[in-house]
């Protein structure tokens, strides 16, 4: 299972983990949660980490930009931003596949390095107006 984990103690700095196989299931739950997080409607930035997922099936990537193109009007205006750590070119491919598909209500950008992806969501905190 890959039901990310979801670390708010550096709030609005939110770290969600992904790792191992991931299934409908898991992108579902996910989905579900972060959406309770955007409905308290309190600003926050996402380091979503995916360096340890293994590449999900073309459906599943579907299933992903469903869920981001149904939540996307939810998320416009509370995620300031999504810092996302890979740790390859096939899943930074992906990431482009799903963003095609689905852009978000948000600025995203791909990194290999976590402490590049989290000095960028903080500096866009920081332009939000939102101390970390």
């Amino acid at each position: 299972m890959a039901v990310p984990t979801i670390d708010e103690s550096g709030w609005p700095l939110v770290h969600v983990r992904w790792a191992g196989h991931v299934s409908g299931d898991d992108i579902d739950a996910h989905f579900d949660e972060m959406l309770a997080v955007v409905a308290r409607g309190q600003r926050f930035g996402l380091v979503m980490s995916i360096a340890e997922l293994d590449n999900p099936t073309a459906a599943l990537r579907r299933r992903a930009a469903d869920r981001l193109k149904a939540s996307a009007a939810a998320a416009a205006g509370v995620i300031v931003c999504n810092g996302h750590v890979v740790a390859s070119t096939t899943v930074r491919g992906i990431l482009t596949a799903i963003y095609w598909l689905s852009p978000p209500p948000f600025p995203t950008k791909v990194f290999t390095d976590p402490k590049e992806a989290e000095g960028w969501v903080r500096s866009q905190l920081a332009s939000a107006g939102l101390s970390v």
